[in-house]
């Protein structure tokens, strides 16, 4: 960052208009602790080369966790980004990751494509929930 503190202080308007600020792949680059401390944010997600290879690799499975338990204590919303298969997504909700993303959940799309998605989601809830 050219300006930390200039970065800072939109961020702080930012939030105060009610606009959700989250720290992107955490763990990897320039992303630290004292973003943490610092930034105000609400949601903290999970570098993708975590959660790809957290169910063969016990280390990233561990760094997934302690990213998961630090975020919840701290009160942030905790993405994994990265997701392509069933099994790291139970995994992950069985951790206590909040949300997920990658191509396992649903492959970059329009936004028409998106809303007949979403749409079709709601019909299925509506659906279930009328079923006896």
């Amino acid at each position: 960052m050219e300006n930390p503190q200039e970065a800072l202080k939109i961020l702080d308007e930012l939030n105060y208009a009610g606009v959700c600020i989250s720290i992107d792949d955490f763990g990897t680059g320039y992303s630290s602790l004292g973003y943490l401390r610092n930034l105000p944010s609400k949601e903290l997600k999970v570098d993708r080369s975590f959660v790809m290879s957290m169910m063969q690799n016990r280390a990233d499975m561990v760094l997934v966790q302690t990213v998961i338990d630090m975020a919840r204590n701290l009160n942030l919303r905790v993405v994994a980004e990265g997701v392509e298969d069933s099994e790291t997504l139970a995994m992950l909700r069985k951790m206590g990751c909040d949300a997920a993303q990658g191509y396992h959940l649903c492959r970059p799309t329009t936004p028409e494509a998106l809303l007949s998605w979403l749409q079709e989601r709601q019909e299925q809830a509506h659906a279930n929930d009328t079923q006896v």
